[in-house]
């Protein structure tokens, strides 16, 4: 889990990264060669909209870093953490110049791309992140001469209800993280991204050149892997319910309903929130980190479990009986005739609950 508790910004900087040529061409960022100076509350909104963005109960999603070699953003990122303030400064242009060469079309809009580093937790541990915000204008409303005055205010960014932003956050997981030869080791860091596109019902390709090309990082290397622990581990949960068979093969159906959708991402929280009442809540959630499942949201790859995600298999008879079966119990019920408006089923198994 990633926790973003007592997290200092401790330097940020600010550049524009623009749209492409109307020929499609390369287009430089504008460049703010210095830090920028957040004022209290300005460090208060951005660590709300980290924490809501990539913490405990959010759509944010662990990565795993394919470039790590010299001139990767990866390196970029843990020098961020550990050069000087004018390392920072050259870094930090880098990457908005990294960024805009990400951006292959016109269909991006003007963004602004924030880069800050500082420490998280209480261990202290350096971090780096840079955030795309799109630019957005809006009405304002002030008093003059006792008069309310309303402006139009232009280039504004991250606020309360913008959906479009992106997030790349890397943290230093140990004390002290050795270099060789002025290289960092990458298996001493972590890497979470977060992006609306990546966690709504539209493809997570929208968002590849933002976390593939511009971050290097890869979000399906254990998306297999992680989306079948998430299957088998809330199914055992479930098992451990103290609820009526009936509701235990609902919520069953109802986690083989939510890997089957169209929606890219799953988590522990959203899954506990949207099936579990608060006490089962509480239990899943203790279940899970025992576990050592993640408790930020996954990305899902179902090829492992695919087999096992089909529908149940309906019947409905004349007479107006229903029979449903577990989709992965093909072979448990068989009908094997129909005579004179009766007809011979066999179920495998015996009844465990009536209603």
């Amino acid at each position: 889990m990633l926790d973003l508790s007592l997290l200092t910004i401790d330097r940020l900087a600010v550049h524009d990264v623009h749209s492409r040529g109307l020929d499609q061409s390369y287009v430089q960022p504008t460049y703010r060669p210095h830090l920028v100076d957040l004022p209290v509350s300005g460090k208060d909104m951005f660590n709300r909209r980290m924490a809501q963005a990539l913490g405990h109960k959010s759509r944010g999603v662990r990565a795993d870093f394919r470039e790590t070699a010299a001139g990767a953003f990866f390196q970029d990122a843990a020098g961020l953490m550990h050069g000087d303030e004018k390392h920072f400064i050259d870094l930090s242009m880098a990457a908005a110049d990294r960024l805009s060469k990400s951006q292959l079309n016109r269909d991006y809009a003007p963004s602004k791309l924030i880069v800050l580093a500082g420490t998280v937790t209480q261990l202290q541990r350096p971090f780096a992140a840079v955030v795309k915000a799109d630019m957005q204008d809006a009405l304002g409303e002030k008093t003059e001469n006792g008069k309310t005055v309303i402006d139009y205010l232009e280039h504004i960014f991250l606020t309360e209800s913008q959906r479009l932003f992106k997030i790349g956050f890397v943290q230093q997981t140990a004390a002290k993280a050795p270099s060789t030869g002025g290289l960092h080791d990458p298996q001493y860091y972590s890497v979470y991204l977060f992006d609306h596109i990546m966690t709504s019902t539209e493809s997570r390709k929208a968002a590849y050149y933002f976390y593939g090309d511009f971050l290097g990082a890869d979000v399906s290397a254990t998306d297999k892997r992680l989306t079948k622990d998430f299957f088998e581990k809330t199914n055992r949960f479930l098992d451990t319910l103290n609820i009526a068979r009936s509701r235990k093969i609902d919520l069953g159906e109802s986690l083989r309903a939510e890997l089957r959708s169209n929606v890219n991402t799953i988590g522990v929280a959203s899954f506990g929130e949207k099936h579990l009442n608060k006490t089962e809540q509480a239990a899943y959630l203790k279940y899970m980190e025992k576990s050592g499942f993640p408790a930020n949201e996954i990305t899902k790859d179902t090829d492992y479990i695919a087999s096992r995600l089909k529908r149940r298999r309906k019947m409905v008879f004349t007479s107006g009986v229903m029979l449903t079966t577990p989709a992965e119990g093909t072979d448990w019920v068989t009908v094997e005739n129909s005579v004179d408006g009766s007809t011979l089923v066999k179920i495998k198994g015996s009844i465990a609950s009536e209603e």
